[in-house]
């Protein structure tokens, strides 16, 4: 499975698991809250009500959750005339009763002295002497307690809850709350009690209080709503982080696929942006790519020049070949005619020092090929103070110089450089060589050293202009005479490359110049 479509699944499952938990919320905890709610703001609305009251002594502007059954009674501290308020009505009722004067009085005492009250509810508040008086004014209504007249209506059965709150707001201030259910609906009625100066202030505020039951419609209405809602968002969101999730990836998927396709290893690095686990894979795979290019570029670079190593030696073996087939053949024939007696070879004194001279040429020929290769695959490469090889290199060739009586001028100096002291001593004495044997008799030699250069400068000679673009070639020589086998230049050429120097031979004024330039 792709990674878009297992991020997209995993999307889709915790996006569910918030669904239930929302789900779960509206039905479970929701409700309940709110609820709590409703009976905190009824609590807060009585207190707001009855303190209000109390310093307006008015219902004019003030505000009832249920004004058709809220209702204040104001009880003075003296007289039986009471007066009830609400929003829809101001009355007085004059009690002519005296045992509910009575009852009455005990209630503005117990107000004042709340601690005796606690101690003797029922002595100022006799329930069957309260249902009595009334059952007996109810058989003949024209000899009611009140002055006031009411119409009754059938009251319905109540259930009260075993629930009741009081709060004492303050030391005169006093607010009682008790719970009541008809059915399924279900009321809180509130008491609040104010002592003045002159009076008792008495308000009741009966609310209805919503119940789960009520709600729960109302929730399960909303659900289909905030579920397709919630489904539209999380299928929106789940469909943008699986783009932003996959779009580095497919970049990183394009940009291998394209570095499959590139021959020279040249590829242009990726760049994706933040910190997470796929910006370091693209870093990596960067860091990969540059390696593997640097790793290319080495490995042509190393294939070239095997490539010319295999061209140089297939050249040298041909040369090699060829050059050592003249003296095997002059030698066979010399040999061969001393051995049948044929003629002047029947002077065996005479031509054996010949053939030994082509033995010699031969063994020299391999002795230089032998090192040649040994050396260049065992250089060591150390501080050389070039001044003391030019000086031994000198020092060898004291006796020809001596014999040509050559003038030397040496100039300059070089100091130290890091280089394999064999193989430079080889470069400098078949310079050297060679300067002292193209050279006149009394000719003059001028060597010139400087900062990471030696010039070799002789006299009175010159290469012919067809032989020079071929003098490091193997067995180019222009010795007329053969006294050597061509091996000298290409030598030093060879040990050059080793060494990572240059070496230049050309024709100037009056003279051949050969320099060593060291990178």
């Amino acid at each position: 499975m792709k990674l878009s479509k297992k991020t997209f699944l995993y999307s889709i499952l915790l996006s569910g698991i918030i669904v239930i938990m929302v789900v779960g919320y509206f039905i479970l905890l929701y409700p309940s809250l709110y609820v709590e709610h409703i009976e905190r703001n009824n609590y807060n609305s009585i207190v707001a009500l009855q303190e209000q009251y109390v310093k307006e002594r008015s219902y004019k502007n003030l505000d009832a959750k249920n004004p058709t059954a809220t209702i204040t009674i104001d009880i003075p501290l003296t007289g039986n005339e009471l007066t009830v308020t609400n929003h829809f009505f101001n009355g007085k009722v004059t009690i002519k009763d005296t045992d509910f004067i009575l009852m009455l009085d005990k209630l503005r005492y117990y107000a004042k002295h709340p601690k005796e009250m606690d101690e003797n509810t029922d002595d100022w508040f006799d329930t069957s002497l309260l249902k009595e008086k009334f059952d007996d004014y109810l058989t003949d209504l024209k000899n009611l307690p009140f002055v006031v007249t009411l119409d009754t209506n059938h009251a319905p059965e109540y259930e009260w809850e075993s629930f009741s709150k009081n709060h004492m707001i303050s030391d005169t201030f006093y607010i009682s709350e008790a719970r009541v259910v008809q059915g399924e609906s279900r009321y809180t009625t509130y008491l609040a009690l104010t002592i003045t100066d002159n009076s008792i202030v008495a308000t009741i505020m009966s609310v209805t209080t919503p119940d789960m039951k009520d709600i729960m419609p109302v929730v399960f209405q909303s659900l289909p709503m905030i579920v397709a809602v919630v489904a539209l968002l999380v299928l929106l969101l789940s469909q943008i982080f699986s783009k932003w999730i996959i779009t580095p990836i497919i970049r990183l998927s394009s940009h291998a696929e394209s570095a499959k396709r590139i021959i020279n290893m040249d590829i242009v690095p990726i760049n994706l942006r933040g910190n997470d686990e796929i910006t370091s894979l693209g870093k990596n795979l960067n860091e990969l790519y540059e390696k593997l290019r640097k790793n290319y570029k080495d490995l042509e670079d190393n294939n070239v020049i095997l490539s010319l190593e295999n061209e140089r030696q297939e050249v040298f073996l041909r040369a090699f070949s060829h050059q050592l087939k003249t003296p095997i053949s002059a030698a066979l024939l010399l040999v061969q005619g001393m051995y049948e007696e044929i003629g002047k070879y029947k002077d065996t004194k005479f031509y054996l020092p010949k053939v030994k001279d082509q033995l010699i040429s031969m063994q020299k020929i391999v002795e230089d090929i032998i090192y040649l290769s040994h050396r260049s695959e065992n250089a060591r490469m150390e501080e050389q103070n070039l001044d003391d090889i030019v000086t031994a290199s000198l020092k060898e060739l004291e006796i020809p110089i001596t014999e040509k009586s050559l003038h030397l001028d040496i100039e300059g100096n070089t100091g130290t450089i890091t280089t394999d002291n064999e193989m430079m001593k080889m470069i400098i004495d078949n310079l050297l060589n060679n300067a002292v044997y193209h050279t006149p008799d009394n000719g003059r030699i001028r060597i010139i050293k400087s900062y990471k250069k030696l010039q070799i400068i002789n006299y009175g000679a010159a290469i012919r202009e067809n032989l020079l673009p071929h003098i490091f070639e193997p067995f180019v020589t222009s010795n007329d005479r053969q006294k050597g086998h061509g091996l000298g230049l290409y030598i030093v050429r060879y040990y050059a490359q080793c060494l990572k120097c240059e070496v230049t031979v050309h024709n100037m004024n009056h003279g051949v110049e050969a320099a060593v330039v060291w990178k």
